[in-house]
């Protein structure tokens, strides 16, 4: 464990995995970090914010990751190795439509004649299946993961990771801190046997962010309309419903003032969709410390998730001009759409 320092404006909890990418454009991210957690946190970083990170990893995660993560002025105390074994290794391929195809490394190398970097060998893709109720993982966070340090804290945002982790965390921050949730749902538990097992889970949470995909899957049967399950989301006592959608960008739901708003995205080249949602997630919560209006916050999010989609891995955030980020934010103002 690293502390890079007490300070920090909001937790960030979730996955911090080794990522391989091949992106739309056919260059070769080998081996980065990355991971839902580093693509909200750098979100997050992105606009000024610090943040203290909460992730359980394994034996196969480098302590000099861990290190280049703190340079970013990030707080690491809260990201502790699992006894359990895990593999974290993830690998994307990037195909002409800009959609990520998982799957087993070998054909790329195969057809491009390069032999398979020896840290793919042996990899298998997650199978993306349900999650258990019971059982968890390597990467499942309980309470005693957080420093006690950490609970001086009023903000905490859950990214994906898998059930126990978002059933448990939840109630736990609010008992401990009296602060508030900020919950990106994760795709093992959007899913229709899972449907009376979301109520508590979200209960409470200021905001909530669902892909129109795992909403679609939640409320299979009950309902097709997606504003309608929006609003269903909120009447579980959410604050701020944001709803990712498939043909891009974000349709909002202020439930505290009954204002609906839809997002777009910013128009560009993408070549790679990893991590987009996580992005947004990250400046979205930025966003929020900063005005504590859910539009602003969102078109933020827009404005970051776009600067993603343009380039690979978490790092790729970091880089970005402040200049070119305003002037997405001022586009995405002007072309906010009020429902």
């Amino acid at each position: 464990m690293i502390d890079s320092g007490s300070f920090c404006d909001a937790l960030i909890l979730g996955k911090l995995n080794r990522e391989t990418i091949i992106n739309r454009k056919g260059e070769i991210f080998l081996d980065q970090p990355g991971g839902n957690l580093l693509y909200s946190a750098y979100g997050f970083t992105l606009w000024g914010k610090t943040a203290g990170l909460v992730s359980r990893i394994g034996n196969d995660c480098p302590d000099e990751w861990i290190d280049e993560i703190t340079k970013q002025s990030i707080n690491t105390l809260g990201i502790t190795r699992s006894h359990l074994n895990c593999d974290s290794r993830s690998y994307f391929f990037i195909d002409d439509q800009n959609v990520s195809r998982e799957g087993n490394p070998q054909k790329f190398f195969s057809d491009q004649k390069i032999p398979i970097p020896k840290v793919l060998l042996g990899y298998e893709p997650d199978s993306g299946g349900i999650d258990n109720r019971k059982n968890g993982t390597a990467n499942t966070i309980k309470p005693e993961n957080f420093p006690e340090e950490y609970l001086s804290s009023r903000y905490l945002a859950l990214c994906p990771v898998d059930f126990l982790t978002h059933n448990m965390i939840p109630a736990f921050f609010r008992a401990q801190t009296g602060g508030e949730v900020f919950i990106h749902t994760s795709s093992g538990y959007t899913h229709s046997s899972f449907f009376f097992d979301i109520p508590p889970i979200v209960n409470g949470a200021s905001m909530v962010l669902i892909s129109e995909e795992n909403a679609r899957r939640l409320f299979l049967g009950k309902l097709e309309d997606t504003w309608q399950i929006v609003e269903t989301l909120a009447g579980y006592g959410v604050e701020i419903i944001v709803m990712s959608k498939k043909r891009g960008g974000y349709d909002l739901l202020d439930a505290t003032s009954s204002k609906k708003y839809h997002i777009p995205a910013y128009p560009v080249n993408s070549i790679d969709p990893i991590g987009v949602d996580d992005a947004f997630f990250g400046a979205f919560l930025a966003g929020f410390l900063t005005s504590f209006d859910p539009l602003y916050a969102s078109i933020i999010g827009s404005a970051t998730a776009s600067v993603k989609n343009e380039g690979s891995t978490p790092k790729y955030l970091l880089g970005v001009f402040k200049d070119l980020l305003k002037a997405r934010v001022d586009f995405l103002k002007e072309n906010v759409v009020c429902i």
